[in-house]
């Protein structure tokens, strides 16, 4: 038979270990409750944050609505000519032909013609 010294050192035991872990317990619900009002406080100031962009995008349209409002569209056609100007005199064809061998690098040499006396730029 197991002596009494022994079964009254395990009921000891047993209920000191009992309320450890019932303090354990506790302690986990305790620092679980403090966790979740500090995420129900973050959760409360966002949405209070999504609350007043909100104010501020309805009013920000309104104002737009009112100004789309009093806005008023003109569309005016204008039709015009453009007038074609040249900052070059009128050569004749020898002289047209000289200046388009020179810009090619080639020796105008031998073409007749020149800019006539009376040339004026084309306006």
């Amino acid at each position: 038979m197991i002596p009494r010294a022994a079964i009254d050192a395990l009921m000891v035991l047993a209920i000191l270990g009992a309320a450890f872990a019932s303090g354990w317990l506790v302690k986990g619900w305790r620092t679980d409750s403090a966790l979740l009002a500090g995420e129900r406080a973050h959760a409360a100031a966002v949405v209070a944050r999504i609350e007043r962009f909100d104010i501020q995008a309805a009013a920000t349209l309104t104002a737009l609505q009112d100004q789309k409002a009093g806005q008023t569209v003109i569309r005016k056609e204008v039709i015009r000519e453009v007038e074609k100007y040249r900052d070059r005199p009128c050569f004749d064809d020898g002289a047209l032909g000289m200046l388009n061998l020179s810009g090619d690098g080639a020796d105008p040499g031998g073409i007749d013609g020149g800019v006539p006396g009376d040339a004026a730029p084309v306006h």
